[in-house]
C-alpha cells in the first residue's frame, strides 16, 4: 500500500498489546490496539481503499 504523508510525525514507540501494522524506512506508521488505529500517513488522500475497510471490519 503506498503511504502519503503530510507533515504526519511518526510513532517512536509501542507499548504492550500494540500490533505494529507497517513500517516505512524502519519508522513506525501504523498501529493497531484493540478497535483502535493510529496512523502516520493519510490514507483519505489515496485511491486505495484497504485500510478504510479494515477499519470498518474492525467496528
Amino acid at each position: 500500500m503506498r503511504q502519503n504523508f503530510i507533515r504526519a510525525p511518526y510513532i517512536e514507540t509501542v507499548g504492550p498489546g500494540v500490533e505494529v501494522l507497517s513500517e516505512t524506512d524502519g519508522h513506525i506508521t501504523a498501529v493497531r490496539y484493540g478497535q483502535q488505529l493510529a496512523l502516520a500517513f493519510h490514507p483519505e488522500v489515496g485511491h486505495d481503499t484497504r485500510l478504510h475497510e479494515a477499519f470498518l471490519n474492525l467496528i
